[in-house]
């Protein structure tokens, strides 16, 4: 698998605080990766070291191969464009004065692609409209098509939900899953806001005091979180045996345990493991969703 973002042990201290504690992590190029962990958890911290803007206190990390410590890491970065904690936009200027400006400080020659820009982020009819008067989710589709000057493959957003009423977080979303299915533009997008994450994420790092805990695609995630019935037996392997007649999908998690994820009948269930001498000790049924998931992750990592 190719990687658009590797971090390796990367620790950023400030005093005695560990914002980032030897934190690994592995962004998988072409994909959405959801970027979980509540706030103060080193999310902002990670994206303001990956794009330079602050240096890592030990430990390194590399953008499509190239280490932060090598000298061309700053052509490496060209290839990312980011929006780190708010906007970045001249509010006295209206969205394409906002643009040009971008541009010369990129040293674009010719400002071609703005017009393209502002209508992929629909902003193209704003006008001489200034960027004080834009709603928050405009200014978050401005600081995006900010962001994409330079035709960037990488994309990193910070927090791009936060604070935006139902329509903005569907117009982000949707815009995000318009440069990830159309462009080919990987994206890390970090968020707190899980079940607008689980709609669009196709991998996720889930952050907790300074270190990744768990990196998971979606699919594996939606496998850990569907609904399943969790059942407790005498014997395990006559019970399998059981299951196995029944042409039921499952799991064995334990000596005495086993998850299934078919619908099933109890009492069919039942009589089956009984014709293999099995008694069920115990039957319920879980469901999780991203953020239960979530919670169990850093609980367990808690009491590890």
């Amino acid at each position: 698998m190719e990687y658009v973002l590797e971090a390796n042990a990367l620790c950023k201290q400030y005093k005695h605080f560990k914002a980032l504690d030897n934190l690994n992590m592995r962004v998988p190029k072409g994909a959405i990766y959801g970027f979980v962990g509540k706030n103060g958890a080193g999310k902002t911290t990670l994206i303001r070291v990956i794009t330079g803007l602050q240096n890592p206190t030990s430990g390194e990390y590399a953008i499509y191969g190239i280490g932060n410590t090598d000298k061309s890491i700053a052509q490496s970065r060209c290839r990312m464009g980011a929006v780190v904690e708010t906007p970045a936009v001249y509010l006295d200027m209206t969205a394409n004065d906002n643009m040009k400006t971008q541009y010369r400080i990129m040293g674009i020659p010719s400002f071609d692609g703005i017009d393209k820009l502002l209508s992929l982020v629909g902003l193209s009819d704003t006008g001489n409209k200034k960027a004080k008067n834009f709603s928050l989710g405009m200014k978050q589709r401005l600081g995006i098509a900010v962001a994409l000057a330079g035709n960037p493959d990488f994309l990193v957003l910070d927090e791009p939900m936060n604070g935006l009423d139902p329509q903005g977080i569907v117009e982000i979303r949707e815009l995000i899953l318009k440069l990830n299915r159309e462009m080919g533009i990987t994206v890390l997008i970090s968020s707190h806001i899980l079940d607008e994450l689980s709609r669009i994420a196709t991998y996720y790092g889930f952050i907790d005091s300074g270190h990744i805990i768990k990196e998971i695609s979606a699919e594996e995630l939606e496998r850990s979180c569907t609904k399943k019935t969790v059942v407790t037996v005498t014997d395990i392997h006559a019970f399998v045996r059981a299951l196995d007649r029944l042409g039921l999908s499952y799991r064995v998690t334990g000596d005495e345990t086993v998850e299934i994820y078919d619908s099933i009948s109890v009492s069919a269930l039942s009589e089956a493991a009984k014709s293999e001498s099995c008694a069920i000790l115990s039957l319920h049924e879980q469901e999780e969703s991203l953020e239960s998931f979530y919670l169990n992750l850093i609980g367990g990592e808690r009491h590890a």
